[in-house]
């Protein structure tokens, strides 16, 4: 199954929402609780099983899965795996608008798809153009994000240059 890249940013959002609603965690036993956490890896193991799960599930019409679409389903799970991964290193305003152009750009969609769901060829080059548009925002919120997770990758690297590593990147909160 192909996927474009606005299916992906989607389902990134969806994975953000749901990362969002952390407090359910609460209802898990202790044990699991203390190992969520404090354990900073499971938490990303966890993460990205569950992007895995949002494109299995995602399948139009009950399809059945099929080798070729595991195989991409685990490619692009890992796109967005990383794609989350740098958004979660970013600073608070590379990521307030980053999130914040990808939500407009959706928005911008959603009321193309209201207004402009007709095949009426006189609203075709506005519905393009509007289209266009809102692809752009969607591009441009997915590029800060990426552009903050560089810039605070950088910093992290100046500060600890002789001992950098990824592992200590992503276990380490810096602002």
């Amino acid at each position: 199954m192909k996927y474009s890249l606005i299916n992906i940013i989607k389902i990134f959002c969806g994975f953000i929402l749901l990362i969002s609603s952390n407090y359910l965690g609460e209802l898990y036993p202790s044990k699991i609780r203390n190992i969520l956490h404090n354990n900073v890896f499971i938490k990303y193991i966890l993460a990205y099983i569950t992007i895995l799960i949002f494109f299995i599930l995602k399948k139009e019409n009950n399809k059945i899965l099929n080798v070729n679409d595991l195989y991409n389903d685990i490619i692009l799970s890992l796109i967005i795996f990383i794609l989350f991964m740098a958004s979660s290193k970013c600073s608070y305003w590379y990521f307030v608008i980053g999130m914040g152009c990808i939500l407009i750009g959706f928005i911008l969609k959603e009321i193309l798809n209201i207004y402009f769901n007709n095949d009426n060829i006189k609203y075709n080059k506005i519905k393009k153009k509007w289209t266009n548009i809102s692809n752009i925002i969607l591009y441009l919120g997915c590029s800060i994000l990426i552009i903050g997770f560089i810039i605070k990758l950088l910093r992290f690297y100046n500060i600890y240059k002789n001992n950098f590593s990824f592992i200590l990147f992503f276990n380490t909160q810096i602002d």
